[in-house]
């Protein structure tokens, strides 16, 4: 009898422990979520939609939420982006519309994530251009900008209002996304640039997000400061075919890649300021 009565205390007592353990050990493991004006809220992430972010019971319109981190996670995250970013937990990254978040799934341009292997969600920024950079001196000449860098960003929202001419492809057998007979899913891209000073040499950083179905092309050039930056009006966001666009990007062949070369130009995407501009003769 005392030894029953020693065992079930044990076993109470385990059960005890283990549970003031769960216990303290939630705070270090739950969600959180950073508003647009920079609230930051820890509990339980329930579910995202179009519209809503459902956190801790209460819903929140998306258009307010920043980011959101799962799990606790501490994965360093880019200042702005051109497309809703996923930064998954053993560090990469993907860039592309989030649809839908339940409590296993993550739904991103049509594909299911394992909700466990994200660390981190974060929403499209709501400004259209974001331009900083020093205007030139009046009079000064301008000198000539160097080549442009691969970005080394991760990842870049909405366009302003392209010019009509932009929004119209002229490559002539060109790459076969710009074919849209019998596309089942088109899309205009999404531009976002911006330009920063840098303290040293008083030069600007430029960088450029170029979103086309899902896919991010980035690039980035240090100019002289009185030099400006990619103007988002410049930029040619001609009507694409999603649906051959990630054919090629998932399977690209001898002729065509849109991530190397998303114009069929002959000049690689982070060498040419107008990625997705007219063909021009090599």
């Amino acid at each position: 009898m005392r030894l029953f009565t020693f065992i079930l205390s044990l076993f109470v007592f385990l059960v005890i422990g283990f549970a003031l353990c769960a216990t303290s050990a939630q705070p270090g493991d739950a969600d959180k979520i950073v508003l647009r004006d920079a609230r930051e809220l820890s509990g339980r992430l329930n579910s995202v939609n179009e519209k809503t972010v459902k956190f801790s019971g209460k819903s929140y319109d998306r258009a307010q939420v920043k980011l959101i981190r799962l799990s606790a996670a501490t994965n360093s995250v880019p200042e702005a982006a051109a497309a809703d970013l996923l930064i998954m937990r053993d560090g990469r990254s993907a860039a592309g519309h989030i649809t839908r978040v339940t409590d296993k799934l993550v739904f991103q341009n049509g594909r299911q994530l394992k909700r466990t292997e994200v660390a981190v969600i974060k929403f499209a920024e709501k400004t259209n251009i974001i331009s900083v950079f020093r205007e030139p001196t009046p009079g000064g000449s301008p000198s000539a900008s160097p080549s442009p860098t691969p970005g080394t960003i991760s990842a870049p929202e909405s366009s302003p209002e392209p010019n009509k001419d932009k929004n119209t492809s002229s490559n002539t057998n060109g790459p076969p996304w710009f074919n849209l007979t019998g596309c089942q899913w088109s899309a205009i891209p999404y531009v976002f640039v911006d330009g920063s000073l840098i303290e040293v040499g008083g030069k600007t950083r430029c960088r450029m997000w170029l979103n086309v179905c899902g896919d991010v092309i980035e690039k980035e050039k240090i100019v002289d400061s009185r030099d400006h930056c990619w103007s988002a009006e410049k930029i040619s966001r001609p009507e694409i075919c999603c649906d051959i666009w990630n054919k090629y990007a998932n399977n690209p062949d001898s002729q065509w890649n849109p991530k190397k070369d998303a114009d069929g130009d002959g000049i690689v995407n982070d060498q040419d300021d107008d990625p997705l501009g007219p063909r021009r003769p090599k």
